[in-house]
C-alpha cells in the first residue's frame, strides 16, 4: 500500500504553516466503551484489545476520524512489551508471534475505521510505540517485515519519561532513515533533580539531526499545556505539538477554546490523550479549522 500522497498531505501541512489535528485518548475510549472508565482514572486496556475487542477498537477510530482527525494513532503504545509475555510468544492466527499479528491487525483496523468514516486519502496512521521497551534489533527487523506489507504512515515514539537512552535514540535514527517519518513526544520537557542543564536541549538537538519531524509533549496536566509548549519551542526549530489528558470532566467546547491558545503558542500539532474523546477532537477541529462534516 502506498503511504505515499497520505504522508506528503502531513508534511504540507506542517511546512505550510497549517495546524494537524491528532485523535485522542484511543486507549481510554476503548476501556470506556469496555469497563465504563472514567475520564483520567488510568484505565487503559493490553494492546489484545486489537484482538479481544476488534468491534471497540474499530468503532473508536471510526468515530475519531468522523470528529475530523488529520492523524489517527494504533492502540500498540505497549505493543513491544509484550514480545516477552506468555500470550505475546504465543502463535497468533497467522502463525506468527501474536505480538506481530496485533501489530499487523492495528494498522489494518485504523485504516478500516478511517474508511468506514469516509476519510481515505484524508487520515493518515500514526503507528504508537512507548520508550519503555525500547526497539531492539531483532523487532525493528520484524516491525519492518510487517510494515513492508501495509506501513503506517509514520510512526510516534511517544510518552518519553526522560531523554532516550543511546539505544533508543539509535532505533529512533534508523526508522527515520528508513523513510518512515517519525515524531518523538515527552511526557516532561523540564529538567528532572539532578539532570545536567541543558540536557533535554541536546537530546532534542539529536533527534533533530537523526530525521525526527516533530516533536511533541503528551499525557501532560491539561493546564500545564502552555508551559511545556514553551519550553518545548525554545529546544526546537522542528515544528511543536502537544495532546495533554484530562483529569477530570471537561465539556467538549472549553477543550476546543483551551486549543486555540495552544495554537496561539506555536503548537502545529494538536490533539488529546487519557479521556479525550472524539467530540473533545472534533471541537479543535472546529475551532481550529472548521469544515464541512464527513460522514454521519
Amino acid at each position: 500500500m502506498n503511504s505515499e500522497p497520505r504522508r506528503a498531505r502531513i508534511e504540507a501541512l506542517l511546512a505550510g504553516g497549517g495546524c494537524i489535528v491528532l485523535d485522542g485518548g484511543v486507549g481510554s475510549e476503548i476501556a470506556r466503551g469496555v469497563t465504563g472508565a472514567s475520564p483520567g482514572d488510568g484505565s487503559q486496556p493490553e494492546p489484545w484489545s486489537i484482538y479481544d475487542r476488534t468491534d471497540r477498537v474499530l468503532e473508536v477510530h471510526r468515530q475519531y476520524a468522523l470528529a475530523g482527525c488529520d492523524v489517527i494513532s494504533t492502540n500498540t503504545w505497549g505493543i513491544l512489551g509484550s514480545t516477552a509475555t506468555v500470550r505475546g510468544r504465543r502463535p497468533g492466527r497467522t502463525g506468527l508471534p501474536a505480538w506481530t499479528v496485533a501489530t499487523r491487525d492495528a494498522v489494518t483496523l485504523a485504516r478500516r475505521g478511517i474508511a468506514e468514516a469516509g476519510c481515505t486519502g484524508r487520515c493518515v496512521v500514526a503507528f504508537s510505540l512507548n520508550d519503555a521497551d525500547p526497539l531492539l534489533a531483532g523487532e525493528q527487523l520484524l516491525l519492518g517485515m510487517l510494515w513492508s506489507v501495509d506501513p503506517p504512515d509514520l510512526v510516534v515514539v511517544e510518552t518519553l519519561t526522560t531523554v532516550p537512552s543511546p539505544a533508543l535514540a539509535r532505533a529512533i535514527g534508523e526508522v527515520a532513515a528508513s523513510g518512515m517519518p517519525v515524531w518523538v513526544s515527552f511526557r516532561r520537557v523540564s529538567a528532572a533533580p539532578g539532570e545536567p542543564s541543558g540536557l533535554f536541549s541536546r537530546a532534542v538537538a539529536e533527534l533533530e539531526q537523526a530525521g525526527v519531524q516533530a516533536v511533541l509533549v503528551n499525557c501532560i496536566p491539561l493546564h500545564h499545556a502552555s508551559r511545556a509548549l514553551a519550553e518545548l519551542a525554545a529546544s526546537t526549530s522542528l515544528p511543536v505539538g502537544c495532546y495533554p489528558r484530562l483529569d477530570e470532566e471537561l465539556d467538549p467546547a472549553s477543550y476546543g477554546e483551551l486549543s486555540l491558545g495552544w495554537r496561539s503558542e506555536g503548537a502545529r500539532i494538536i490533539g488529546g490523550c487519557c479521556g479525550v474523546g472524539p467530540a473533545h477532537i472534533s471541537a479543535v477541529r472546529d475551532r481550529l479549522a472548521p469544515r464541512a462534516r464527513t460522514g454521519s
